[in-house]
């Protein structure tokens, strides 16, 4: 019976082959081709039992006993059966070769779309960290986690520093005549980048926006920040510092620019303010009030090269730093009013 044991294990050896290997459908088809051929080689072999006479076949059965039958199943597999056995196993193997390239397309299909969608998460997982980083240098990153919340932001902030700090004289510098104004733009664009670039020195500073000429920038909005100082003006300070430094950048790119020499005209101020988000679309975060008028009042009125601050700023921080009286000024809505301008740090 050894050809029905054969055909057995031939089934379960190209079931095998089909579908518990993870070889390349190359592979895998050859190997059940190199089964298959083996196979029809052996099948084709006669039997030992084939071999005998009749006389001996017969004097064979007569002693076996019951174990004649397999002799004759033996016997059974005629020339017309094996070749009937070869035809199904030729036919099993062109089954095999198309399901082994099946699956393999299957599988190669299946793996590329794989990396695709790795690729596309990993795509957008890119842009949402540039998105952030847009959002994070358009809005402060305090602002933007409770907007994301509560898609609204808006605070009422006690003891506020303002700034404003306008290069004076920057409409006697740009020309539009030349280049459309483009390098003069360029050059104001350095300007405030030299600017932005001292902001991480100063932790409670934060830029709010530029209007023309003018950078303006605040302290004392985050409330969690401004927690962890020891001293209740330190953002104050820091406040003033951050404009100290504005004036010696400008005076280091002043000595790089050899035909123009920027003036900068600074004011200062404390207060309270409203700082908010609006707009659903093109958000703008900014920062409302009369210390914020004041404080623009400060610069437009005041010196070049020369920070301007009020009398409730000089009393407040006069430990620290040195103050010379200056003039009244009159502020739309608030009269007259003492100013001051900074000399140095004590």
């Amino acid at each position: 019976m050894y050809r029905t044991t054969l055909g057995i294990l031939l089934s379960l050896m190209l079931f095998n082959c089909t579908l518990f290997t993870t070889f390349s459908s190359w592979t895998k088809s050859l190997s059940a081709s190199s089964i298959v051929l083996l196979t029809i080689v052996l099948i084709h072999v006669p039997s030992p039992v084939e071999f005998m006479s009749n006389d001996a076949m017969i004097y064979w059965s007569d002693h076996i006993g019951d174990n004649s039958t397999y002799i004759w199943m033996e016997v059974a597999w005629n020339a017309n059966v094996i070749w009937e056995f070869t035809i199904m196993l030729i036919l099993h193997l062109v089954l095999i070769w198309m399901l082994n390239r099946e699956f393999d397309v299957s599988s190669r299909t299946s793996f590329n779309r794989d990396c695709e969608a790795r690729e596309a998460k990993e795509e957008i997982a890119k842009e949402k960290q540039r998105a952030d980083w847009l959002l994070e240098n358009i809005i402060p990153s305090y602002v933007l986690t409770e907007l994301r919340t509560t898609n609204k932001y808006s605070r009422h902030v006690v003891d506020a520093g303002v700034v404003f700090a306008t290069i004076s004289n920057f409409a006697d510098f740009y020309d539009e005549q030349y280049q459309g104004g483009q390098e003069m733009l360029r050059v104001l664009n350095e300007i405030f980048a030299d600017f932005e670039h001292q902001l991480p020195r100063f932790k409670n500073v934060e830029k709010i926006k530029t209007i023309g000429a003018c950078f303006m920038a605040a302290s004392g909005l985050n409330m969690t920040e401004r927690a962890r100082n020891r001293e209740p003006d330190a953002h104050l300070m820091t406040l003033l510092d951050f404009a100290i430094e504005l004036i010696k950048v400008l005076d280091e790119f002043n000595r790089q620019m050899f035909s123009f020499k920027f003036d900068l005209k600074v004011g200062f101020n404390v207060g309270e303010v409203t700082a908010g988000v609006i707009g659903t679309t093109k958000l703008l975060y900014d920062i409302w009030g009369d210390t914020v008028n004041v404080a623009s009042r400060m610069y437009s009125t005041g010196m070049k090269q020369r920070i301007q601050v009020t009398e409730q700023v000089a009393q407040r921080l006069s430990q620290f730093y040195e103050f010379e009286y200056r003039d009244e000024v009159f502020v739309k809505g608030k009269g007259n009013m003492k100013t001051y301008l900074l000399v140095k740090k004590k």
